[in-house]
């Protein structure tokens, strides 16, 4: 049995809102049951003040993160993560995704 600990990946382009918004939360929620990485395609110079106030009214402190760029060293780090890409409406639906069930899922937009 593999007691390793799973490793989430979040993609976003700038890794600036998006995927740093998903990280923080999935980092809550899993604790030191996961390891929570994020990355973006085109990585902006630091992380959006909005996506850090987001997290601070969460509680989550993500203020010490960088923008990084996704590498194929990144994408292959422990365990072979799946990368998660998370789109309008997902992030509020992050707290009801099943342990175990990690990657993309698409969210029915609001009208």
């Amino acid at each position: 049995m593999n007691n390793a600990k799973p490793t989430l990946l979040f993609v976003c382009v700038h890794n600036a809102g998006r995927s740093q918004l998903a990280a923080g939360l999935a980092a809550l929620r899993g604790g030191d049951q996961v390891n929570v990485l994020s990355a973006g395609l085109d990585p902006d110079d630091k992380v959006s003040e909005v996506a850090l106030a987001s997290l601070a009214e969460a509680g989550i402190d993500r203020s010490d993160q960088t923008p990084t760029k996704l590498t194929d060293d990144l994408r292959s780090a422990q365990a072979r993560p799946r990368p998660a890409t998370p789109r309008r409406g997902a992030l509020r639906n992050l707290a009801a995704t099943r342990p175990g069930r990690v990657g993309h899922r698409r969210h029915p937009t609001a009208s």
